[in-house]
Parts: C-alpha cells; sequence; structure tokens
C-alpha cells in the first residue's frame, strides 16, 4: 500500500488533494505521507485533508501510464526519502539511469536466501527485510555476509511484461510495518466516520419523522377547526 492525500467536503465527498506543484503525489513511506499531510494542513487550514491508502500496483500504474492507466493531473510516486537518499539509483542499471531520471527511483530490496520456489519476497527497506531475517531464524551475522540486492521497481515491472516463466506470479512486496500501522489506523477511522454517519442520518430520520407528523397534525386542524391540535408527539410521557 502507499497514500496520497484527499480532501473531504462538507458532503462527505472525497476528492483527490492537488499538491502546490498541481501533483498528485503518493507516498510509499508512512513517515513521508504523515509529514506531507501536515504541511498541507497548515497551508489549507479550512480544508479538510486526510491520508487515503492506495494499493501499490494501482498507484504505479497510474504515474508510469502502465495498460494504458492515467489521470487528468499529473502524478507522482515517492518511495522512501530514506531509502532514496541512502540507496539512490542503485536499483537501475547504470546504461539506464540517465533515461529514467525523470521519475523516482524506487528502490526494492531482496536477498535470495528469504526466497522459495512459490515466493519472492521484495522490500520497501532494509529495515523491513532485517526484520524478516532475523524472524525466519537466521542471525545477524549470517545477513552482514549476505548478498542483498537493490533492484527498481521499474526494472522488476519491464521484466515481468516479457514474462513467460510465471516470474512475476512469484513476486511478493512486503510491505513496512509503519505502512501496515498507518493502514489499519485509517480503516478504524474510516469506520468510526461511517458509524458516526450513520448515527447522524438516523437521528435526523427521528427528527424529520417529528416534523412531519407535527405538519400533518397541524393541517389536520386547520381543515377542521373543532379538532384540537396535537400537543405531544406519541413518545412523550402524559402527565400525571
Amino acid at each position: 500500500m502507499v497514500f496520497n492525500i484527499t480532501h473531504v467536503r462538507s458532503d462527505g465527498v472525497k476528492d483527490v488533494f492537488q499538491m502546490p506543484n498541481s501533483l498528485i503525489e503518493f507516498y510509499a513511506d508512512s513517515a513521508d505521507a504523515k509529514a506531507a499531510l501536515e504541511r498541507a494542513k497548515k497551508s489549507n487550514p479550512k480544508k479538510r485533508l486526510e491520508l487515503e491508502a492506495v494499493p501499490l500496483g494501482k498507484a504505479f500504474a497510474l504515474t508510469q501510464g502502465v495498460n494504458g492507466m492515467s489521470t487528468a493531473v499529473p502524478t507522482r510516486l515517492l518511495f522512501s526519502s530514506t531509502a532514496v537518499a541512502d540507496e539512490g539509483d542503485a536499483g537501475v542499471p547504470k546504461p539506464l539511469r540517465d533515461g529514467m531520471r525523470s521519475a523516482g527511483p524506487f528502490p526494492l530490496f531482496f536477498v535470495q536466501q528469504l526466497a522459495s520456489p512459490g515466493a519472492m519476497p521484495f522490500f520497501l527497506s532494509r529495515e523491513d527485510l532485517a526484520a524478516t531475517w532475523l524472524k525466519s531464524g537466521r542471525t545477524q551475522e549470517a545477513l552482514e555476509t549476505a548478498e542483498v540486492e537493490v533492484l527498481d521497481l521499474r526494472i522488476l515491472a519491464a521484466s515481468a511484461i516479457q514474462d513467460e516463466v510465471g516470474y512475476f506470479k512469484k513476486m511478493l512486496f512486503i510491505p513496512p510495518r509503519s505502512t501496515v500501522q498507518l493502514q489499519k489506523e485509517l480503516a478504524t477511522a474510516q469506520q468510526q466516520g461511517v458509524e458516526v454517519r450513520e448515527n447522524m442520518l438516523a437521528a435526523k430520520a427521528v427528527v424529520d419523522a417529528q416534523k412531519y407528523r407535527a405538519a400533518i397534525a397541524t393541517a389536520s386542524h386547520v381543515e377542521n377547526p373543532d379538532t384540537p391540535p396535537a400537543l405531544m408527539s406519541e413518545s412523550s410521557p402524559v402527565a400525571s
């Protein structure tokens, strides 16, 4: 999953928020996404802005025009600013770097020892690769001598297009733990928001029904002046 910023209108409808550079940005790192949200809120204090989770594959397809996917405004996918600063273009073959600098880089991390015949896990950070390595029962010393490969997502995508042996089907993109946590937080907040809206709609329905009954009673009294108007709703307590 990656994250983008949305503008929640007064009617509850969400619009994708464009940054000051007129771009729609997708953030692969939760800390980067939260920082961007705070900057956007400071620049737009009257707007209700929130983060929204989007599948990595969809964001990549939109930003790279894969399978003809596109948006009306320019988009940009941003991997972890820390990983990008540390790795640079390491995941892109040197002959291709000049031609691929208009976007990315999108560094992914892979180590052969964590692969299996049916799965090839790619990590978005070295830290998460290391955590999975240790969780698998391997040692830190062994990791230090293992060959961790850095590959750019665009290179993997290009390989998948020419895939003839099911290579791409084995790829698993492992989200950082912080991404999973933020996704859960957003899902919880969204569910709570739905419940609040449902409660508000239910309360409004009760009020509307009471107003409707009162209007009917008033209209009936106008047509039949000898009939006293209703002074209380059906649910009002009767004074003893």
